[in-house]
């Protein structure tokens, strides 16, 4: 089953160069709306589709820049046994190096046999596909795929304008499914004689009204018709195997049935077509219920199917991610003009792919929404990414200003030292990231914190040892107390809050005091209680006050937001 080894585009739309060796199997991109998913899916079908006559417009061209040719080049390997013989494409057949993932123009003894097909489409706007070699460029004869492989090594698309694979078309699923074209033409002939012999037979009055007003007039300007009559004109009314199409119990046609169910459905028919080599899907999430997902996933191949062909999809959807394995996963990333890969290497576009460990994969697991953005604040818990959210919320209401709007995305670190090895994943794949944790001063801490400054990560935290708990009350205004006061109790009960206070600072301190008499020197004690137990008093059974993101929240839009020009300067 024909695989795409290395694919290259050059001056397509939103790509100015991207080479990119992808998975024989199952392959997600992401990236940031615009980046170039769909495009890496239009240049795909393009250039292994058997098609030779696209309209292209100067807007195809990579900043319309039509000087400079657009060039799509998929090197194909895993190739039917036909497809090797010499006779047949000896002087095209070349090698593919799977640990470099490199082409070389000559077969050679541990290399993958290869074909090479290119598109160009110059500033006169013609498409020309041929089949490529160093060794053949600029003779005087150009090759294409021979017509019996070019379904061979075809990209089928699933999406809205699959519907015609739901009749016996000349590239239908079914024609391929039947193994044969269907022999029905004489068949249709003779209904389509039948249906015009009808109409003839049964013409409604009106017809004959006007045929006698046609007359007239003809008549009266001296053009001679004879006698008249109204019948089904021949050519609308011829059929081909192409009109014979599925339809539904209740006789509605399957063309009308939703997207979500066309792909799902094309999708099992494509797999159990054997020579279906490869699969395009843009968002693959669309029309679909999350446990219809999975079932589409599952058929593509997403679980390891072997036998399934290599596939190619783009979405939007963390529930999407979530169903795949690191491996899978290509995130986009769009270079700016002025960037040493722009400048030194000319390439507008990379794909990276996470490692295959558990740790890439847990963060998928946890953080899917993060890989839909384009900067990723990791989080050292569910308070810290509440906090930013509220921050957020209170900016968006007053200033008009927005973290998300511009792509940014909270994700939870999971505490612990989890959040250094999420914070890893995604710099390795080339997003923004920086931490924002507590200030932990044990050992192992600070040589994680030193690891991570190494890599380039940015880290953001309170200083002086401070958890977020202990920074809001040590820092805050007085009249900030109350309402972190009110949040407390609203998540976690004024009794219990009120119990805490009264067991651990004493000298007759309860809840009311704290709200009415509040005085700097409770300031330590309230720091303490709202994180919780700590591993120096363990036999402590206080609550703490604020872990989890809706309390994080309210504290950043009611609290810290209105109130932040009067917090601390460490603050």
């Amino acid at each position: 089953m024909a695989r795409i080894r290395l694919l290259q585009i050059k001056n397509f739309r939103a790509l100015k160069a991207l080479n990119w060796a992808p998975s024989p199997g199952f392959n997600c991109l992401v990236g940031h709306g615009d980046s170039g998913k769909s495009t890496i899916l239009d240049a795909i079908e393009l250039v292994l589709g058997s098609g030779r006559y696209h309209q292209f417009t100067d807007a195809d061209f990579y900043g319309m820049n039509i000087d400079t040719p657009i060039e799509i080049i998929a090197t194909i390997g895993d190739l039917p046994d036909e497809m090797k013989n010499l006779e047949a494409y000896g002087d095209y057949l070349c090698g593919f190096n799977p640990e470099k993932n490199d082409r070389v123009d000559e077969p050679a003894e541990g290399l993958e046999l290869a074909l090479t097909l290119k598109l160009t489409v110059g500033a006169d706007l013609v498409l020309e596909k041929r089949l490529y070699s160093d060794r053949t460029e600029g003779g005087a004869q150009e090759r294409w795929i021979n017509s019996k492989h070019r379904d061979l090594v075809s990209a089928a698309r699933l999406g809205a304008s699959s519907n015609q694979h739901f009749a016996w078309g000349a590239r239908s699923v079914l024609t391929k499914l039947s193994q044969q074209e269907l022999e029905i033409g004489p068949l249709l002939n003779q209904l389509s004689r039948e249906m015009r012999q009808s109409f003839a037979a049964n013409q409604p009055p009106e017809v004959a009204e006007l045929l006698g007003t046609v007359n007239g007039i003809a008549n009266g300007l001296g053009v001679e018709l004879g006698e008249l009559s109204a019948q089904l004109d021949v050519k609308a009314t011829s059929m081909a195997s192409g009109a014979i199409a599925l339809h539904n119990h209740d006789g509605s046609p399957l063309k009308q049935l939703g997207t979500g169910s066309t792909r799902l459905l094309l999708s099992g028919l494509h797999k159990h077509v054997s020579n279906a080599s490869i699969l395009l899907v843009d968002e693959a999430e669309h029309g679909l219920e999350p446990y219809r997902i999975s079932r589409l996933l599952t058929e593509l191949g997403a679980k390891g199917d072997e036998n399934a062909p290599q596939v190619f999809i783009t979405t939007h959807s963390p529930y999407v991610l979530r169903e795949l394995q690191s491996q899978q996963l290509c995130v986009l990333r769009k270079h700016l003009p002025g960037s040493p890969a722009f400048i030194f290497g000319n390439y507008s576009h990379d794909i990276k792919r996470p490692s295959a460990d558990s740790k890439a994969q847990a963060t998928i697991r946890v953080c899917a929404e993060a890989f839909l953005s384009k900067t990723v604040i990791v989080c050292e818990g569910k308070t810290e990414v509440g906090l930013v959210r509220g921050l957020d919320l209170f900016l968006q209401e007053t200033m008009g200003q927005s973290l998300t709007a511009n792509g940014v995305y909270c994700a939870d670190g999971g505490g612990g030292s989890n959040f250094y090895d999420r914070a890893k994943v995604f710099k390795q794949l080339g997003y923004e990231v920086c931490i924002f944790k507590d200030s932990d001063t044990e050992a192992e801490h600070v040589a994680h914190t030193a690891g991570i400054t190494a890599l380039g990560i940015s880290i953001f935290e309170w200083g002086d040892g401070h958890a977020l708990e202990s920074a809001l009350f040590t820092h805050c205004p007085s009249n900030a107390v109350t309402p972190l006061m009110d949040i407390a109790t609203d998540w976690k009960g004024a009794d219990r809050i009120s119990a805490a206070i009264e067991g651990y600072i004493g000298n007759n301190w309860n809840l009311v005091l704290v709200r009415e008499n509040f005085v700097d020197e409770l300031r330590p004690y309230l720091a303490k209680l709202s994180q919780g137990p700590k591993k120096e008093n363990p036999n402590k059974k206080w609550p703490s006050w604020y872990k989890d993101i809706e309390p994080g929240e309210r504290i950043g839009r009611e609290v810290v937001g209105p109130n932040l020009h009067a917090f601390g300067a460490e603050f």
